[in-house]
Order: structure tokens, then C-alpha cells, then sequence
């Protein structure tokens, strides 16, 4: 099966890919690699590589998935709990989880 190819391989190869990544994106923060990226169904907005399921919302819950899939097959559980974002990191090379959730739930003073 072919991956992602970057550190998750445990290769030199993939570590050197992940090495390039860091240095070219500087300062850039970012999900990934190996993920599908963000919804954010407020401001109906996404960097997603596949069918967006859902729709715009005034309130809701943020998703962070380290698995694309997981988060659409969440996403097409269409019940009672609002998603207002959906958020994967994959790799979590330069973001990761814990860092979205600093980002979604800052703390007030």
C-alpha cells in the first residue's frame, strides 16, 4: 500500500520529505501532511478533497480527526449534534490536535 511517504514511513527518505516540507513552508502554519483539511460550516468555507457534507450554521461543534475518513464518516451521521467545523491533521507535522484546540476553545483572561 502506498502512503503518504513523508516521516510516517519511517524512512530516511520519508524524513527527509518531511524536512523539506518544514523548511519551505517558513513560518506557515498548516494541517497534515496525509490529511483532508478543514470545513468550517459558519463561514462556508473548506480545503477538503472530497464531497462537502453539511451545510452553513450558526452554531456547532468543532470536529478534530486525525483520519479524513473518520471525519466524513461523522459527517454523514447526520443526528442531532451541529458540526460547525471539521478539522484533520494527519501527521501533525507543523498543527496538531491540541493546537486546534487552542485555536477552536481559547481561554478567556
Amino acid at each position: 500500500m502506498l502512503r503518504g511517504r513523508f516521516s510516517e514511513t519511517a524512512t530516511d527518505e520519508g524524513n527527509r520529505l518531511t524536512r523539506e516540507l518544514l523548511v519551505s513552508a517558513g513560518e506557515l502554519p498548516f494541517f497534515g501532511p496525509n490529511c483532508y483539511g478543514f470545513i468550517n460550516f459558519f463561514d462556508g468555507a473548506a480545503l477538503w478533497p472530497d464531497q462537502v457534507v453539511g451545510k452553513r450554521r450558526e452554531r456547532g461543534v468543532a470536529l478534530i480527526c486525525q483520519s479524513g475518513t473518520l471525519a466524513l464518516n461523522l459527517l454523514y451521521n447526520d443526528r442531532s449534534l451541529p458540526i460547525g467545523c471539521a478539522l484533520t491533521v494527519g501527521n501533525q507535522t507543523r498543527l496538531a490536535a491540541e493546537d486546534l484546540l487552542e485555536l477552536m476553545c481559547p481561554m478567556s483572561g
